[in-house]
């Protein structure tokens, strides 16, 4: 009989496991998927040649090949502004929207961490979408 419990339990046990791994979003997949106009959850390292802050919850990150992804931030971050800066730590080669900027502050005598916040997916944007988002921004201003 407890060999028969401890196998159904190993059993249950190797469901769940496949179970989760087969419902996980697949970022590498993702990340070498640059061809696609849908959203991505990661953006290689390497790709990434430049990010712009629109404000405190929109970044635009452009890579190579003048791709560009908005980034909306799943909350506003405090701090966060065009004349900031910001950072991230990865372990990765990619750049996830499980990852989290931390933005930073210049007190004169170098960078200090500030708020941490949490990226959203990158959704693909064109050049003249931009142009309409920075328009929109400043005519508010």
């Amino acid at each position: 009989m407890k060999l028969k419990g401890k196998l159904m339990t190993l059993v249950t046990a190797m469901v769940l496991l496949v179970t989760v791994t087969t419902t996980m979003p697949t970022y590498a997949d993702d990340a070498d998927n640059v061809k696609t106009d849908r959203p991505q959850h990661c953006l290689s390292l390497i790709r990434i040649k430049d990010s712009t802050i629109l404000d405190n919850q929109r970044i635009i990150f452009e890579t190579v090949g003048n791709k560009y992804y908005l980034n909306q931030l799943s909350h506003p971050c405090p701090g966060l502004s065009e004349q900031k800066a910001f950072m991230y730590r990865t372990s990765l080669d990619q750049l996830c929207d499980l990852d989290i900027i931390t933005v930073l502050d210049d007190y004169g005598f170098g960078f200090q961490p500030g708020s941490s916040c949490g990226l959203g997916v990158f959704e693909p944007i064109s050049k003249q979408q931009i142009e309409g988002l920075k328009a929109s921004l400043e005519a508010n201003r």
